[in-house]
């Protein structure tokens, strides 16, 4: 090797060659021909860090009978409730004016949280997913083509909204706090707590979102006359407050290699309450006008709590069965009050009206499930359950009118009712895979109900019986829908309806 134009002088010469340590020497150099003294490398017995390769999934996921929206892949999806990214999801349409869903312009979807149909009607169920923070949801899976397990509600559509649980072993977390504001402060917060050993796991998840958004609302209408044209214009001032709280805690623990339980509670509360003062200018004609004013104060308060224990145990490796119990507890608290009064110039008078609503709906749902799974081999599967499902609720509603100074029942209005009702259910469905881009599902499910409502006054306002069958066949491209009957049938009296 030659080296050329080196000024004379003294030099430090540093050698390195990767896998050995670096070595200086000292190298003089003149005008005469210069020698490189030998330099003898030490190998470098220092190891490497760790090297860790991380994945991420991609925000959508299209599998052959679901659309997986990856919520945690989203950092758009930060700050954001269930509620938000559902409605960002394709094929998913959420009309907040009446609380409702649909999906590829299908009504009657379900709603599933990590496997638990939620029982709430569908109104609560929007009102609930907008207040449950993003930050504790891994994924959503939004089902076209569900499999005979599931109850046959609806029109066959499911959402399964699926929590975050960490599988790896020791304490971890996270904690979230939101904030905004839009005619109003919107502010919340959220936090994960996960502990998992060789033998048990535990986790909690809570988050609380307050919305205080003031709603200002005119509205102007004009009814054309021959003569004179007739006026109506409304002013409302709203100003609701809506503090959503949901909690969930549970515990699995391994009672051997085999044998696994678990323990799960929630949680739920949503506080709607709204001050409302609305006046209402009629003219009816020039010489007539009717002034309306009304204050008005409502509160919405939906609460529940569950229960849920499971046990299951793996027969083999290809066979396990499962036992699940849950309990359901809903309540449903409605007051409202109106004060309403009313000008006319005309007369130069003032009417005046108020009027109280109290309105109270506890339900409950108890319900218990056995299953049995069998993947007979690569391509091909078995399951095969029992359900039953026994929900009772009370409906009690009181209307009063304040008159002569004293309040009066408006006997119409009031009721209270009750529904018992029994639903029992069995199921086999299957799952062949011929190839890894084909998989064909099916299967059949029996489900009978007996329903039976009543009031103090009367007895037995619904009583029926009725049992319904219901194939599915599912493969890319051609499927068969479940879909739930309304035929009703006196009591005593037994049917099957097949519908494909």
């Amino acid at each position: 090797m030659r080296v050329n134009n080196v000024q004379p002088g003294n030099y430090l010469l540093n050698t390195s060659m990767i896998g050995y340590k670096q070595a200086y020497s000292s190298l003089e150099v003149n005008h005469e021909n210069m020698t490189i003294p030998q330099v003898q490398l030490d190998e470098d017995t220092q190891q490497l860090d760790e090297v860790v390769v991380t994945a991420r999934k991609p925000l959508y996921e299209k599998q052959i009978d679901r659309t997986v929206v990856n919520v945690q892949s989203s950092i758009t999806s930060s700050g954001k409730t269930a509620l938000e990214v559902i409605e960002k999801s394709p094929g998913v349409n959420v009309n907040r004016q009446n609380n409702s869903l649909s999906m590829n312009g299908k009504t009657g979807v379900q709603v599933m949280i990590n496997g638990k149909m939620s029982r709430l009607p569908i109104d609560a169920v929007v009102q609930m997913l907008d207040g449950m923070s993003a930050a504790n949801i891994d994924k959503i899976e939004l089902i076209i083509t569900p499999p005979a397990k599931y109850d046959a509600e609806g029109d066959a559509r499911i959402i399964n909204i699926v929590m975050i649980e960490n599988a790896d072993s020791g304490t971890n977390g996270n904690f979230g706090l939101t904030g905004g504001y839009n005619k109003g402060e919107t502010l919340g917060t959220n936090f994960n707590f996960n502990h998992r050993s060789n033998r048990y796991s535990f986790f909690v998840d809570y988050s609380i979102l307050s919305d205080h958004n003031e709603q200002p609302w005119i509205n102007k209408r004009t009814i054309k006359g021959e003569e004179f044209d007739r006026t109506v214009v409304s002013t409302s001032q709203r100003d609701p407050r809506t503090t959503v709280q949901n909690f969930r805690t549970g515990l699995a623990y391994d009672i051997s290699s085999k044998t696994s339980a678990k323990l799960l509670l929630t949680g739920y509360r949503r506080n709607w309450d709204m001050d409302a003062a609305t006046e209402n200018v009629n003219v009816i004609s020039p010489d007539l006008i009717i002034t309306t004013d009304m204050d008005l104060h409502e509160s919405n308060i939906w609460q529940s709590a569950s229960a849920s224990f499971g046990m299951s145990h793996q027969i083999t490796n290809r066979q396990r069965i499962s036992f699940d119990f849950d309990y359901l507890y809903y309540v449903n608290d409605n007051p409202s009050r109106y004060d309403n009064s009313s000008f006319s110039n005309e007369s130069s008078t003032t009417e005046g009206e108020i009027i109280e609503v109290t309105k109270d709906t506890p339900i409950n749902f108890k319900i218990a499930q056995f299953d049995y799974s069998n993947q007979i081999n690569e391509k091909f599967s078995v399951d095969v359950g029992v359900k039953t499902t026994f929900p009772r609720f009370n409906n009690n509603v009181e209307v009063q009118s304040f008159v002569q100074e004293q309040w009066v029942t408006n006997n119409q209005l009031t009721n209270t009712s009750n529904l018992d009702e029994k639903i029992m259910a069995g199921y086999a469905s299957w799952k062949w895979e011929p190839t890894t881009n084909l998989m064909i599902n099916g299967g059949l499910r029996y489900e009978y109900t007996d329903s039976y409502l009543s009031s103090p006054e009367e007895k037995g306002l619904v009583d029926r019986e009725f049992g319904n069958l219901f194939p599915s066949l599912f493969y890319p491209g051609i499927s068969t829908k479940k879909v739930k009957s309304n035929w009703l049938m006196p009591k005593g009296s037994h049917a099957l309806l097949l519908m494909i």
